[in-house]
């Protein structure tokens, strides 16, 4: 039996809608930050790694397959693809059980992307490393005989040569166990879908999708939270669809302008982790306040 092993962490019919037919057979634009280049292909071609989710089935004692999650995705994206392209063609925030399937997916989308499974790695190694910190400052670290390999083994977890690895299975269990309560604060938020028009230009998507913002102004350094008031949970559905989220609050008019598409568009690159996917040509806020276009942002990039 062959095992999918190419793991989609921004589903296909997703990205469908930044495609140029507006399906999943369309091609879209890749925006590559860490190669600073572009190129065009499908999205079953884009927004995947080898064995993203797949389950280490030797270390589980239950009776399952080592594709559980990937097939718990699709079940998820399913149910609530039918629901996003009713917000593209026009539809209003669902109620019931579709608005359930919408913000199922959302929460699935913000925790999935590698850059969120980066952080759940850090997160659970740096109890670890405080620690062995904490040991080696009380003199209580075990020691190997050579005490010349000692140093050198300092030296190296210190220069972060040595690194605490995460298990594969731990990583996808904290993943998962934060997506009901995520689910839950999203699903508190009043939802407003907001649209622009062609003339606006597009909005974009990025490989960090689910934006989380302060709304006020707040100390600087201090963390916006899902569960926190004064902030926004932004998703782009399409090119010129979007969700906002807010607490006790909604926007006054749910019609982006071309400014607010180009803001939106300069937060998104600014949470970027390596990937922008576009239809085309888009315009994007610098946080010099310089307005770039698709060329402009590769350009910085090669520069980097």
């Amino acid at each position: 039996m062959n095992v999918p092993r190419k793991h989609h962490w921004l589903p296909r019919m997703y990205l469908a809608a930044w495609t140029n037919t507006g399906t999943a057979d369309g091609q879209l634009q890749v925006l590559d930050k860490q190669a600073g280049r572009a190129w065009s292909t499908r999205p079953a071609k884009a927004a995947a790694e080898t064995d993203l989710y797949m389950i280490d089935i030797g270390e589980v004692a239950a009776d399952i397959a080592a594709t559980e999650i990937e097939d718990t995705f699709a079940k998820i994206e399913g149910a609530a693809a039918p629901v996003i392209k009713a917000i593209n063609n026009g539809a209003a925030i669902p109620t019931g059980e579709d608005q359930e399937n919408l913000m199922a997916f959302v929460s699935l989308l913000a925790m999935r992307v590698p850059a969120r499974l980066r952080w759940i790695d850090d997160f659970m190694r740096k109890p670890v490393e405080a620690v062995y910190r904490r040991l080696e400052a009380e003199g209580k670290l075990p020691q190997p005989d050579d005490p010349e390999l000692a140093a050198k083994m300092k030296e190296w977890f210190d220069q972060g040569l040595i690194r605490i690895e995460i298990k594969q299975n731990a990583r996808l269990d904290m993943m998962l166990s934060s997506l009901p309560t995520l689910m839950r604060l999203l699903m508190l938020r009043h939802w407003t879908v907001l649209r622009s028009s062609a003339a606006c230009g597009d909005l974009v998507c990025t490989d960090h999708p689910v934006l989380l913002e302060w709304i006020k102004a707040v100390p600087t350094g201090t963390s916006p939270g899902f569960g926190l008031e004064n902030t926004a949970v932004f998703v782009p559905l399409g090119p010129t669809t979007a969700l906002l989220g807010l607490w006790n609050a909604e926007p006054r008019v749910p019609t982006l302008t071309a400014e607010q598409v180009t803001f939106w568009n300069g937060e998104l690159l600014g949470h970027v982790d390596r990937f922008v996917f576009a239809r085309g040509d888009f315009a994007a806020l610098h946080k010099s306040g310089a307005v770039d276009r698709r060329d402009d942002v590769l350009g910085r990039w090669s520069t980097v």
